[in-house]
């Protein structure tokens, strides 16, 4: 994947990645281009948050756990029925959920003010939202119910 493309003035060079329908995909299928993207988005939805979540002004719990729930949450989970591989299939790819759970314990420390050493499960519980884990899986198995109830796959089989 080194070869170059001429085409008159313009001259196009191979990438290690693709964009398609918002999903950063690489030759090896590891997603690590997509968390990347995804960690990039998520600073900024969080400083957003933390913006409209201060102390003694803004928003209060429920409005900024809706906020994270309808903005945040979705967009840091945008795709994972393809990328993400459920618990039971999973061998060595906890590192992108690691990824994404710190991205959640930062957006719950903003909504509910927490202390940075506030323990992940405290966060969780007082916030009503599940670990990222069991979320992407959830959105799975939604997924892969609407694929079967739909019949598509009697279509593509």
């Amino acid at each position: 994947m080194s070869a170059c493309l001429q085409l008159t003035d313009l001259r196009l060079h191979p990438k290690t990645e693709i964009r398609i329908l918002g999903l950063q995909i690489d030759p090896q299928l590891r997603w690590g281009p997509h968390i990347k993207r995804v960690q990039d988005k998520m600073a900024h939805q969080i400083l957003a948050l933390s913006r409209i979540t201060a102390s003694t002004w803004g928003a209060t719990f429920s409005k900024s756990r809706q906020v994270f729930t309808a903005v945040i949450r979705p967009a840091m989970t945008y795709g994972s029925p393809v990328w993400h591989t459920p618990e039971t299939l999973r061998h060595s790819r906890k590192t992108v959920n690691k990824k994404l759970q710190v991205i959640q314990n930062t957006a719950l420390r903003r909504v509910l003010g927490a202390y940075r050493a506030t323990p992940t499960a405290v966060l969780e519980a007082e916030a009503g939202v599940p670990p990222v884990d069991l979320y992407l899986d959830s959105l799975q198995l939604k997924a892969r119910q609407r694929l079967y109830t739909s019949g598509t796959t009697a279509l593509i089989n």
